[in-house]
Formats: C-alpha cells, structure tokens, sequence
C-alpha cells in the first residue's frame, strides 16, 4: 500500500484513521486516500460523518468568536447536501453545551489543529510521518506543565468510560501530543497529559495514559503502519461499514461473496424443507427452515454476520432499484426489466370526518394507531408541544430483544 507524501517531500505520513480503515477493509481504506484533498478528510462529505463534520466546524468558528447562529449557518453553507432540518436543532443545543464548558485558566495551544511527528524509518519508503488533528489542547496559565486535550464526539450513542479508555484514536492522539510538546516546548519539565471525551450531549468522561501505555501505542503504530505498507493486494474485506460504503456496487464481497455465503453457509445450517404440488410433485417453492436445536450454538457463532450480511444486501438492493426506477422504459427493456405502479390506499381528512359521523369519535380513537414517531414527525421542531403529547404516552408490554452480554 502506498502512503500519502508530506508536502515538504520528507517522507510519508499516516494517520489513526487510516490505520482504522485499512484494519476494516484495504480496498475502503484505498478508495479514501485517492478521495483526499488538500486536508479534508476523505469521510467527512457523507451521510455518515456529515454531523460530526459539521459540529467540529461550529465548535472552531466559535472560538473565533462567532455566534452560534453564525457558525450553524456556515455549517449548513459547507454540509447542506447532507444534514436534516432537524441537525439544525442539535447543533445549536450541542453548542450549548460547549460553552457551558468553557475551561477557566487556561490558554489554547491547538484548536482543530494540525501536528506531524516521526514514527519511524521505514526500509523502502523511508521516514514514516504520524499526523493528528487535534480538536483542542489547552494549557494552564499558573502551571505549564498540566496540559488537557479534549476531544469532542457527537455521536448517537454513549461511549462508557471502558470504550474511552481502550479509544485507540485517543490512545494514539495522547502519544503524539506528548511528543509534540516536548519537542516545542522544552523548556517545562515532566508534562502531564490529561485527555477529556467531550460527548456534548452525554457528557465528560476523563482518560489519562502513562510512559509505558505511550510506548506501547507507539508499538503497535509502527507494527500496524508496517503491515499496511506491506499490503500490496489492498483487497476487500466484511465489515460493519459494509453497507454504507460507496464501493458495495462494484465490491466482490457484496456481488459475489455474501451472497453465495447466504447460499451455502446458511442453506447448510438450516436446509428448508420440501414443499409437494397437490400433484405430489415437489414445489420449486422452498419451505420452512429446519431450524435444528442441536445447532444452536453454529447459529450463534454467525449470527453477527448474519445480520450484517442482510444489512449490506439490503442497501444495494434499494440503491440499485432506486436508480432502475428513475431509468427510461427503453433502458430498462434493454435490461429485461419493467416499471409499474402499485395504487396505496389512505384515508384523506373528509374520508376520517365521515368515519367520526357515521361511527363516533370514541371508536374512530380505538381504529386508529397513534405512535410516537408519527408525533415527533408531525411537530417537527416543536419539542414542547410534541413533549408535553409523548408524556401521556403509557408503557406497554414491548418485544423480546437478543443482544450481546
């Protein structure tokens, strides 16, 4: 694998997002690298990363004094193809949250800065850069040597404090800050590095790493960034970003791959049962699966990639049925394929005043299906009216969920 040239010409360099995309699947981690331009991470103009794009530039204009109506309006400028009007929400509620943590006593060293240091010296590419883009790192005015770095994520979900404390994106960031500070600053003794996950809406959550938990990070860099140097086929591979990744429609591992997979592995593991004509010849319709107790724990052991499988397949069968429906008629022939349309059948309001006439109020309540997605759709951006709605709302009995221990 081939790694991206400094601009200086003073060798390569690498960062732990690449690392972490080549472990998941080389050929992604390829198609992201010919995607880079100037400094822009090859994620950060997808669906995916859009917000988390978007935040870290709010976060960055706000620090040069913007407003947060300001920054959010740049952020729609730079990622209005991808965020919903409802992000516009969140990033002004996470923006709040920002400056109500606003550190006291302080000076910034970095903010959504750039720093390289030296890994190693490779034998064939030569001298290995490690880069970082730093969100902020802050010093204290009354004691130099206490440095914080916090690192802001805006995910969905919670990170628990074991999940930040083996981040490898941190790990990895904490290793090159104490080195670039050092290297600049070598005038203060014995620096201590804190490290804060900011989640914004979920809080704080403290880490801190020592000398031997740097080395060894530093270990594994040099080992991993090997390795990918070393990876001349850069071949696909299964993985959970499988099916949001754009390559899935020319991906050996969707068209060939999964789907012989879901052929072979599966019908071996739970044959289907014969179904007869009323002739009593067999059906070409398959039955029921045989689902066979015995093998309860084979089923276990893959139902990850099951599920995962069925995800991927999934979003290439709705991106290529898509792009077939916006096709013309000739093209589709050509393709041995037709375009019909199927009726929907929905009540307009008249249709409900007649049902409310002709039935009473109080069984038209029963007939219909009020759910809380239909609520926060229907109210948009109106959180107080949709809140005070959702609070009349009575626990039910739900549905049985299988997930990991």
């Amino acid at each position: 694998m081939q790694l991206p040239s400094r601009p200086d010409g003073d060798g390569v360099e690498i960062g732990v997002s690449d690392v972490l995309a080549w472990r998941d699947c080389p050929a992604r981690a390829k198609w992201g690298r010919q995607r880079l331009v100037g400094k822009e991470a090859p994620e950060s103009q997808s669906p995916a990363a859009s917000y988390g794009s978007a935040i870290h530039l709010c976060i960055e204009l706000l620090d040069k004094g913007a407003t947060p109506d300001e920054a959010a309006q740049a952020a729609f400028a730079q990622f209005a193809k991808w965020l919903e009007p409802s992000d516009l929400s969140l990033l002004l509620e996470d923006m709040e949250k920002y400056l109500a943590r606003e550190i006291l006593g302080v000076r910034t060293l970095l903010n959504e800065g750039e720093i390289s240091v030296r890994l190693f010296v490779h034998p064939i590419v030569g001298q290995v850069w490690f880069r970082a883009r730093i969100d902020r790192l802050v010093q204290s005015i009354d004691d130099p040597a206490q440095l914080i770095h916090i690192d802001y994520k805006s995910s969905k979900h919670a990170k628990s404090e074991e999940e930040v404390h083996k981040d490898l994106q941190l790990w990895s960031y904490n290793w090159v800050i104490y080195e670039w500070f050092v290297d600049l600053y070598p005038e203060v003794d014995d620096p201590v590095l804190q490290q804060w996950m900011d989640q914004l809406r979920y809080g704080l959550i403290p880490t801190h790493k020592g000398p031997a938990q740097r080395a060894q990070i530093k270990t594994w860099l040099i080992k991993a960034v090997t390795a990918m140097i070393d990876d001349e086929d850069e071949a696909p591979t299964f993985n959970e970003w499988c099916p949001w990744c754009s390559l899935k429609f020319d991906c050996p591992v969707v068209q060939y791959q999964l789907t012989d997979w879901a052929k072979t592995r599966i019908a071996a593991l739970m044959p289907r049962e014969e179904k007869f004509n009323k002739d009593g010849s067999v059906s070409k319709r398959q039955g029921k699966v045989a689902l066979d107790h015995t093998r309860l724990k084979e089923y276990v052991e893959i139902l990850h990639d099951v599920k995962r499988a069925k995800q991927t397949l999934e979003a290439f069968d709705t991106e290529v049925t898509k792009t077939l429906k916006e096709l013309p008629v000739s093209d589709l022939n050509e393709l041995g394929k037709r375009k019909f349309e199927r009726s929907a059948r929905g009540f307009s309001s008249a249709a409900k005043r007649q049902i409310i006439d002709e039935l009473g109020l109080g069984t038209f309540l029963l007939l219909s299906d009020l759910s809380l997605a239909s609520v926060e759709r229907f109210f948009g951006d109106d959180k107080d009216t949709a809140a005070g709605i959702l609070a009349l709302a009575e626990s039910r009995p739900g549905y049985s969920v299988i997930s990991d221990v």
